[in-house]
């Protein structure tokens, strides 16, 4: 059953209409059919709903990191970055000299101009010892619109060095 934020588990509701279409009387099935289907649809329309609202959300995002980096130049592996971060929000410099197949001094100089312009920044907490940085926009919108998932909690960035 599909989880939809702002309802509350629906999973008894699913179970009770689907235990009223098996056991119930056979008179009574299609009338147990037609609630199960009537509420399975309202479910996914409600699913549906959130997955635009989360679509619209993160091309919010994504037009803001845009906007951020466009003072550097088209072909700059920064705008590739980009992509990555959607996919992964949680970095290093040698994650992303992997995903954008750069040497360790350009993946440094794109996590270093994505520090700059604030799409990402050092990550703290337990990660002190290795270089973890994080898009905290995405990280924040992903906290509002998962439902039953506690707030990421965001260390503070460590003070450069």
């Amino acid at each position: 059953m599909p989880e939809v934020p702002g309802r509350a588990s629906l999973t008894d509701e699913y179970v009770r209409r689907l235990t009223g279409f098996r056991h119930g009387a056979p008179a009574d099935r299609s009338e147990a059919v037609s609630q199960f289907v009537a509420s399975f649809a309202d479910v996914m329309g409600d699913a549906c709903d959130e997955a635009e609202h989360v679509m619209a959300e993160s091309a919010e995002v994504q037009r803001d990191w845009a906007e951020r980096v466009s003072r550097f130049r088209s072909d700059s592996k920064v705008h590739d970055a980009l992509r990555v971060l959607a996919e992964q929000p949680v970095v290093t410099a040698r994650y992303l000299q992997q995903a954008l197949a750069v040497s360790g001094v350009t993946a440094r100089k794109v996590v270093n101009n994505l520090v700059d312009v604030q799409v990402l920044e050092p990550s703290g907490g337990r990660f002190r010892r290795s270089e973890v940085y994080q898009a905290p926009a995405l990280l924040r919108m992903m906290d509002r619109l998962i439902p039953g998932i506690q707030p990421t909690a965001l260390p503070k960035p460590r003070p450069a060095k």
